[in-house]
């Protein structure tokens, strides 16, 4: 009996030390490292979710740092991402991205002009999962 437990122990810490996390979709949170022509680095998270209506359309939260109650929509192709040109606030946004195989990373290359103080810049995001 005693044997028996320490094996069930070892295979239970053998298979909950795995730390590489897999993932099967775009959704959920994410860390964005980001820079645009203007806009020096910064680091912040967004948050994807799907579109309820359809199933290739995702709404992400926050892009650019504007907020979690932004909203930015885009439609996801196989693993290419395509941002048609959006009014949000006082921000325009339009881009392409590609998402990698194992969901892990997206990169997003986006414009963003800013109607309030006439501002645009070209910017290259990289999504990364902790």
């Amino acid at each position: 009996m005693r044997i028996l437990l320490i094996i069930i122990s070892t295979f239970l810490l053998f298979f909950n030390c795995n730390t590489d996390k897999e993932y099967s979709g775009i959704t959920g949170v994410w860390v964005v490292e980001e820079q645009g022509d203007i806009t020096p680095y910064r680091r912040y998270n967004v948050s994807i979710r799907r579109y309820e209506l359809l199933d290739s359309v995702y709404i992400i939260s926050n892009l650019n740092r504007s907020g979690d109650q932004t909203e930015a929509y885009f439609v996801l192709n196989g693993l290419t991402i395509s941002m048609q040109h959006q009014l949000i606030g006082n921000y325009t946004f339009n881009g392409t991205g590609t998402v990698q195989p194992d969901f892990k990373a997206i990169t997003l290359n986006y414009f963003v002009y800013n109607s309030q103080d006439a501002i645009s810049e070209n910017v290259v995001a990289n999504f990364k999962r902790d």
